[in-house]
């Protein structure tokens, strides 16, 4: 990382905020929020994917790393929080509007402050991870429990407020804190490395981690049992927001955004086969994702991502999508490409054979859609490379990647070559996706696809069918 200039801001409560700001100094401001236990190393692994292009501002919260942390419990509110955040914005860019990347509890004060009035004049985008509007989600169980004859939101809200049960245990004085150093901050760690598979290296604390958790889990008496109380029903939001859900967290369910609609004028939303500490897991899908929208509200042409997470977009199931297809000449692999042009995909039609490829792509455009044909033979490495690189460079990565060829009679798999490339587009084995059921068969088509998925920047995963 670069130099990391460190300075100080007044906040309410006689809280005094460190924050900490890097990267280019004439780029757009992003200010980083983080969630409770974390601190602003939580990311760590996301500022070098950003630093290049964006002014980047994080800050401790309260109670955590150098930011003076009040002793009373309802000091730990969300509105104080939200205070913290106006004052830290107010100090580092005060006649600029700010980009804002926000996780777990930083992301519930982000959606706190942006119900006061003239947060639109502060902020130009939110991307949250993991921490819904608590007004929001109290509308969600509270309509839902209360509906029981509509079973499935029932299910749905009865199930995320049980997930929601530890938070009991985390709001009881004296014991908590004590827990926390005592054994659940480790246990944490280890949920981090066992459970969701983070290596090692990825998972970012600071110094103080257990001193911090413990002092500042406070932010849970302070605001369990508050949510529980019937919310805002005017709490609307006019700031572009992108939600990324984290689909394998098991403390924030999935289903507790369908209704974000409702609130949000703008919104697009990124499923992520992640737990709940993405931005440890998934750094560059975030930075990606965030890239994209800044990049779409800067004025330039939205990318494909991003306008499959554009929520209320109507659309078919595969439109701004890109797949790849080897072997697309003949047979199977032609019916794979004409199958996925038909929803709407745009193709990558590959063959070693040119001639067949440009009459699969022809068929393609016949029917209304969009296709290139490539040349590759997949028993070489070094053609291999070469198709990636090419088609990385004229078309972007593509969002599916599907090889329908054979070789003397046996299946010629691409993960042979895929093994030895060194391009940085081509797939290696990836954390960094998600996955959903397709609409073109079941058993065979398992997509990147889901509404946002394939964020990261390297090519996907092949899919094999044989003639």
């Amino acid at each position: 990382m670069g130099d990391i200039a460190t300075r100080f801001v007044d906040s309410t409560d006689d809280v005094r905020i460190a924050v900490y700001e890097e990267g280019d100094p004439q780029g757009p401001p992003l200010v980083l929020v983080h969630g409770w236990p974390d601190s602003h190393v939580l990311w760590d692994g996301v500022v070098p994917l950003l630093s290049d292009r964006f002014r980047i501002v994080r800050y401790d919260n309260r109670g955590v790393g150098n930011s003076i942390g009040p002793k009373r419990v309802s000091a730990y509110r969300m509105s104080a929080y939200a205070d913290d955040f106006d004052a830290v914005v107010a100090a580092v860019s005060p006649g600029e509007p700010v980009h804002v990347l926000a996780h777990d509890w930083g992301s519930a004060a982000m959606w706190e402050y942006l119900a006061r009035p003239g947060a639109g004049d502060r902020v130009a985008s939110f991307t949250s991870i993991s921490g819904p509007s608590i007004d929001h989600l109290n509308a969600f169980v509270t309509s839902s429990l209360l509906r029981p004859w509509r079973p499935r939101r029932f299910v749905r809200a009865l199930t995320q407020f049980l997930s929601f049960a530890y938070m009991g245990l985390f709001s009881i004085p004296v014991l908590a804190p004590l827990a926390v150093r005592g054994f659940v901050a480790n246990l944490v760690r280890q949920i981090l490395l066992v459970r969701d598979g983070i290596p090692r290296e990825q998972l970012h604390h600071s110094a103080t981690y257990k001193a911090d958790a413990a002092k500042s889990v406070k932010v849970y008496g302070a605001n369990y049992l508050r949510s529980m109380k019937p919310g805002r029903r005017d709490h609307y939001v006019d700031v572009p927001v992108q939600i990324i859900v984290n689909t394998k967290d098991p403390f924030v369910r999935p289903h507790v955004y369908d209704d974000t609609k409702k609130w949000v004028a703008r919104l697009w939303r990124r499923d992520l086969a992640a737990g709940h500490w993405s931005p440890m897991s998934h750094p560059r899908a975030i930075a990606l994702s965030v890239e994209q929208l800044v990049d779409f509200l800067g004025g330039k042409p939205p990318a494909r991502e991003l306008l499959r997470a554009q929520v209320s977009n109507p659309r078919e199931y595969f439109s701004h999508t890109l797949v790849s297809v080897t072997g697309a000449g003949s047979g199977i692999g032609r019916a794979t490409a004409l199958a996925f042009a038909r929803e709407g995909a745009e193709i990558v039609v590959s063959d070693i054979d040119e001639g067949t490829a440009k009459e699969t792509a022809a068929h393609v455009a016949a029917r209304g859609g969009v296709a290139h044909a490539y040349t590759v033979d997949v028993s070489d490495a070094e053609s291999v490379e070469r198709f990636a690189e090419k088609v990385c460079a004229e078309h972007g990565v593509p969002d599916e990647s599907w090889s329908t060829t054979q070789a003397s009679g046996t299946r010629a798999c691409s993960s042979t070559p895929r093994a030895r490339s060194t391009t940085a587009c081509w797939p290696s084995t990836s954390a960094e996706s998600s996955t959903a059921a397709g609409p073109l068969g079941a058993g065979w088509l398992t997509a990147d696809l889901a509404g946002t998925s394939s964020t990261s920047p390297r090519w996907p995963r092949t899919h094999r069918n044989s003639r």
